[in-house]
Protein backbone atom coordinates (compact mmCIF):
# COMPACT_ATOMS: atom_id res chain seq x y z
CA UNK A 1 0.00 0.00 0.00
CA UNK A 2 2.09 2.95 -1.32
CA UNK A 3 0.36 6.71 -1.18
CA UNK A 4 1.94 10.33 -1.50
CA UNK A 5 1.06 12.21 1.20
CA UNK A 6 1.03 15.87 2.04
CA UNK A 7 1.03 17.39 6.00
CA UNK A 8 0.79 21.07 7.48
CA UNK A 9 -0.20 21.74 11.07
CA UNK A 10 -2.85 24.14 11.29
CA UNK A 11 -5.49 25.55 13.39
CA UNK A 12 -9.42 24.49 13.01
CA UNK A 13 -12.55 26.53 14.28
CA UNK A 14 -14.07 24.34 16.71
CA UNK A 15 -11.09 21.70 17.21
CA UNK A 16 -8.03 23.74 17.76
CA UNK A 17 -4.83 22.93 16.49
CA UNK A 18 -4.49 19.71 14.42
CA UNK A 19 -2.18 18.17 11.39
CA UNK A 20 -4.03 18.16 8.08
CA UNK A 21 -3.51 15.33 6.00
CA UNK A 22 -3.24 15.04 1.98
CA UNK A 23 -3.43 11.43 0.84
CA UNK A 24 -3.36 10.09 -2.60
CA UNK A 25 -2.61 6.59 -3.23
CA UNK A 26 0.51 6.12 -5.77
CA UNK A 27 -1.26 4.79 -9.42
CA UNK A 28 0.58 4.60 -12.79
CA UNK A 29 -1.93 7.70 -13.90
CA UNK A 30 -1.53 9.93 -10.43
CA UNK A 31 -5.02 9.74 -10.69
CA UNK A 32 -5.73 8.19 -7.21
CA UNK A 33 -8.54 9.42 -4.73
CA UNK A 34 -7.40 12.26 -2.59
CA UNK A 35 -8.25 11.88 1.17
CA UNK A 36 -7.87 15.27 3.18
CA UNK A 37 -7.53 13.90 6.93
CA UNK A 38 -7.17 15.51 10.31
CA UNK A 39 -5.83 14.69 13.29
CA UNK A 40 -5.54 16.21 16.54
CA UNK A 41 -2.51 13.63 17.58
CA UNK A 42 0.32 15.91 16.86
CA UNK A 43 3.11 12.93 17.28
CA UNK A 44 1.32 10.53 14.71
CA UNK A 45 3.52 10.08 11.36
CA UNK A 46 1.23 10.95 8.23
CA UNK A 47 1.33 7.29 7.78
CA UNK A 48 -0.01 6.12 10.72
CA UNK A 49 -3.26 8.19 10.48
CA UNK A 50 -3.55 7.48 6.97
CA UNK A 51 -3.41 3.47 7.87
CA UNK A 52 -6.29 4.62 11.05
CA UNK A 53 -8.30 5.71 8.64
CA UNK A 54 -8.55 2.82 6.94
CA UNK A 55 -9.00 0.68 9.68
CA UNK A 56 -11.96 2.59 10.97
CA UNK A 57 -13.44 3.07 7.37
CA UNK A 58 -13.86 -0.81 8.03
CA UNK A 59 -15.72 -0.03 11.01
CA UNK A 60 -17.88 2.10 9.13
CA UNK A 61 -18.58 -0.35 6.47
CA UNK A 62 -19.37 -2.88 8.86
CA UNK A 63 -22.00 -0.86 10.89
CA UNK A 64 -23.42 0.11 7.50
CA UNK A 65 -24.32 -3.32 6.61
CA UNK A 66 -25.53 -4.48 10.24
CA UNK A 67 -27.91 -1.59 9.62
CA UNK A 68 -28.94 -2.21 5.71
CA UNK A 69 -29.14 -5.71 5.73
CA UNK A 70 -29.32 -7.42 9.29
CA UNK A 71 -32.10 -4.45 11.07
CA UNK A 72 -29.46 -3.33 13.74
CA UNK A 73 -31.82 -0.16 14.01
CA UNK A 74 -35.11 -2.13 13.74
CA UNK A 75 -35.21 -2.51 17.28
CA UNK A 76 -38.22 -1.73 19.67
CA UNK A 77 -38.01 -2.90 23.28
CA UNK A 78 -39.09 -2.32 26.85
CA UNK A 79 -36.38 -3.01 28.71
CA UNK A 80 -32.65 -2.16 27.51
CA UNK A 81 -31.30 -5.82 28.44
CA UNK A 82 -33.34 -6.77 25.22
CA UNK A 83 -32.03 -4.09 23.02
CA UNK A 84 -28.45 -5.46 24.34
CA UNK A 85 -29.73 -9.09 23.52
CA UNK A 86 -30.63 -7.70 19.67
CA UNK A 87 -27.27 -5.87 19.18
CA UNK A 88 -25.49 -9.42 19.80
CA UNK A 89 -28.04 -11.46 17.90
CA UNK A 90 -27.42 -8.76 15.27
CA UNK A 91 -23.50 -9.22 15.58
CA UNK A 92 -23.81 -13.47 15.68
CA UNK A 93 -25.95 -13.21 12.36
CA UNK A 94 -23.24 -10.89 10.93
CA UNK A 95 -20.22 -13.22 12.43
CA UNK A 96 -22.14 -16.54 10.79
CA UNK A 97 -23.00 -14.37 7.22
CA UNK A 98 -19.02 -13.35 6.88
CA UNK A 99 -17.75 -17.26 8.01
CA UNK A 100 -19.28 -18.74 4.97
CA UNK A 101 -21.84 -20.74 5.85
CA UNK A 102 -23.07 -24.24 4.19
CA UNK A 103 -24.79 -23.78 0.73
CA UNK A 104 -23.39 -20.37 -0.14
CA UNK A 105 -20.64 -20.22 -2.91
CA UNK A 106 -16.89 -19.63 -1.57
CA UNK A 107 -16.87 -16.39 -4.10
CA UNK A 108 -19.60 -14.89 -2.60
CA UNK A 109 -18.57 -11.35 -0.59
CA UNK A 110 -20.98 -8.93 -0.63
CA UNK A 111 -23.97 -9.12 2.12
CA UNK A 112 -26.70 -8.18 0.00
CA UNK A 113 -25.94 -11.41 -2.09
CA UNK A 114 -25.57 -13.71 0.84
CA UNK A 115 -29.14 -11.64 2.48
CA UNK A 116 -30.75 -13.04 -0.85
CA UNK A 117 -29.45 -16.97 -0.48
CA UNK A 118 -30.71 -16.78 3.48
CA UNK A 119 -33.98 -15.38 1.63
CA UNK A 120 -33.93 -18.14 -1.03
CA UNK A 121 -33.70 -21.04 1.99
CA UNK A 122 -36.14 -19.57 3.91
CA UNK A 123 -38.40 -19.71 0.69
CA UNK A 124 -37.60 -23.63 0.74
CA UNK A 125 -39.10 -23.93 4.84
CA UNK A 126 -41.58 -26.50 3.66
CA UNK A 127 -38.46 -28.50 2.77
CA UNK A 128 -37.00 -27.49 6.39
CA UNK A 129 -40.05 -28.10 8.26
CA UNK A 130 -40.76 -32.11 6.68
CA UNK A 131 -37.25 -32.66 7.67
CA UNK A 132 -37.64 -31.13 11.55
CA UNK A 133 -41.19 -33.17 11.26
CA UNK A 134 -39.33 -36.28 10.87
CA UNK A 135 -36.66 -35.52 13.75
CA UNK A 136 -40.23 -35.38 16.35
CA UNK A 137 -41.63 -37.62 18.59
CA UNK A 138 -43.75 -40.05 15.85
CA UNK A 139 -43.07 -37.48 13.26
CA UNK A 140 -42.26 -40.48 10.38
CA UNK A 141 -46.16 -41.53 11.00
CA UNK A 142 -47.46 -37.96 11.13
CA UNK A 143 -45.22 -37.17 8.09
CA UNK A 144 -46.95 -40.11 6.35
CA UNK A 145 -50.68 -39.07 7.16
CA UNK A 146 -49.96 -35.52 5.57
CA UNK A 147 -49.02 -36.93 2.56
CA UNK A 148 -51.98 -39.44 2.39
CA UNK A 149 -54.13 -36.93 3.11
CA UNK A 150 -52.45 -34.42 -0.12
CA UNK A 151 -52.48 -37.35 -1.81
CA UNK A 152 -56.37 -37.89 -1.16
CA UNK A 153 -57.15 -34.19 -2.10
CA UNK A 154 -56.38 -34.71 -5.61
CA UNK A 155 -54.33 -31.72 -6.49
CA UNK A 156 -50.84 -32.52 -5.26
CA UNK A 157 -49.37 -28.91 -5.52
CA UNK A 158 -50.00 -26.85 -2.80
CA UNK A 159 -51.74 -29.90 -0.97
CA UNK A 160 -49.04 -30.27 1.37
CA UNK A 161 -49.44 -26.10 2.65
CA UNK A 162 -53.19 -26.71 2.79
CA UNK A 163 -53.61 -30.13 5.35
CA UNK A 164 -50.72 -27.89 7.52
CA UNK A 165 -47.60 -29.10 6.54
CA UNK A 166 -46.16 -25.26 5.84
CA UNK A 167 -46.78 -23.73 9.14
CA UNK A 168 -44.75 -26.85 10.80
Amino acid sequence: MEFHTRQITGYLKNFGKAQLICSQFKTKSNKGKRKHLACNDLKATPRQIVIGYRLRWAIEIFHKEIKMFLGFEDVSAKHFSSVISHAHWVYCAYILMNSSPPGFPDGMKSMAEKQLMVNKIIEKKELSAGNQLLTQVKGPHRLKILIQKALNGGSAVGSLANCGFAGI
